[in-house]
């Protein structure tokens, strides 16, 4: 007898001698041929299921210039397997036989619609027509313009307008990334707005590059380029001008300088009267100011200018301080001293003086206005003839629109000694 053996693997049924199997197993068959040997055969069969094909998401949404990749979920099915992606109603498939199908850049706004063929090698085995798959090509995002130019001056906290990307639509969705670059391409920022840095000289360009999520998806928007002028700022410098005067004395008009100072620009001036604090009281609106000097007191003066080009923000001037004190006013602790013919007075007449400014002088007259001393306090000396003498002092000093002062008299009243009777001359006892 002979007997052999035989191992299948088929997709659903096998016909085998006549008769076809469906279920999995080991089948035997017997013959005996014309000389009476008599045969078997063993078969071991495995059957499996017909091939599927799936491509799991139905339909994806990409903007223009986007790609996407396709794959193919497979079961049953046995042998060697191969694929055939075709574009439905195109005209040059298959576009690809590889298990994944990338589709490359996709035109729109439009659809295209694929699907996946695989075949097995296997025994039985059909064709596995897949689902169709349906891409989505839209418009990319779009936005409005942004600003397109700005100048402005070099300064450490940005001068700059702040750059925004507004009415962002399209794309895929309306979950928008935003990111910004400057003209090397290098990251600056991330989100819908940009502030400019002004703290370096020269010109600069940034824009806006606007995206959806997935990147493969292309859904991309660029911005027009902004571009930013920075300008050096302006200088302001104030002369020393603080100064202490009497009151009604005559200053300087106040004044500050913008050293090279581009010729074109106009400056507009503000002064202002800082001495009570916020909020500053506006004085003037000349280059120059003349604060009123009559009433005493400490005032605290800047300036704020504004510059006509350039974008530069106003700058404040340094603070001013002008004092004016009052008027030297002398005050006199005795006035009136009385002695005898031969006397002399104590203490000597002084003067005592407030205000002014600068240095006192001291100029001491009688009542003839002849001067007699210089110094803060004064005595004629022994005077023997009785009788009533006057004095007066002037005090000037060197500060600016400080007025004299005049005292009040100092008198000296001189009377005569005292006398009485004559006592008793002499006495013998």
């Amino acid at each position: 007898s002979n007997t052999g053996t035989s191992n299948v693997t088929a997709c659903d049924s096998y016909d085998w001698n006549g008769t076809t199997y469906s279920t999995s197993g080991t089948y035997t068959y017997s013959t005996i041929n014309a000389s009476g040997c008599d045969s078997t055969t063993t078969l071991n069969l495995i059957i499996v299921a017909s091939p599927t094909a799936n491509i799991p998401i139905a339909s994806y949404d990409i903007c223009d210039g986007g790609s996407n990749t396709l794959i193919v979920n497979l079961s049953g099915g046995t042998g060697n397997v191969s694929y055939s992606w075709n574009l439905i109603g195109g005209g040059s498939n298959p576009l690809s036989t590889n298990a994944i199908f990338e589709t490359g850049p996709l035109s729109g706004p439009q659809s295209y619609q694929y699907q996946v063929i695989v075949n097995y090698t296997g025994n039985g085995c059909d064709p596995a027509i897949s689902n169709i798959v349906t891409i989505n090509v839209v418009d990319d995002p779009t936005a409005d313009t942004i600003l397109s130019n700005q100048t402005v001056c070099q300064q450490p906290i940005s001068s700059a307008a702040t750059l925004e990307v507004l009415n962002t639509t399209g794309g895929i969705n309306n979950s928008y990334t935003y990111i910004w670059y400057d003209n090397n391409n290098d990251t600056v920022a991330i989100g819908s707005t940009y502030t400019p840095p002004t703290d370096s000289i020269g010109i600069f360009q940034y824009y806006c590059i606007i995206t959806n999520s997935p990147a493969n998806t292309g859904c991309e928007y660029q911005t027009n380029y902004h571009t930013i002028t920075v300008n050096p700022a302006p200088t302001v410098n104030t002369p020393p001008q603080n100064v202490t005067i009497c009151e009604g004395g005559t200053i300087n008009p106040l004044n500050v300088q913008t050293p090279n100072l581009d010729p074109n620009t106009t400056v507009t001036y503000e002064w202002f009267d800082i001495s009570a604090g916020t909020p500053a009281i506006s004085v003037g609106t000349l280059a120059t100011y003349n604060p009123p000097t009559n009433n005493p007191g400490t005032y605290l003066y800047n300036c704020v200018l504004t510059f006509s080009s350039g974008g530069c923000n106003s700058i404040t001037s340094d603070t001013i301080t002008i004092t004016i004190e009052p008027d030297p006013e002398i005050t006199s602790t005795l006035q009136l001293q009385n002695i005898c013919e031969g006397g002399i007075i104590n203490p000597d007449f002084d003067v005592t003086v407030t205000g002014g400014v600068g240095t006192p002088s001291y100029t001491w007259y009688d009542n003839n206005g002849v001067t007699l001393a210089t110094g803060n306090t004064y005595n004629p000396g022994i005077i023997n003839i009785d009788g009533t003498y006057q004095y007066q002092v002037i005090v000037n000093y060197t500060g600016n629109g400080c007025d004299a002062d005049s005292s009040n008299l100092y008198q000296i009243n001189v009377v005569d000694d005292p006398t009485a009777d004559t006592i008793l001359s002499n006495q013998t006892v």
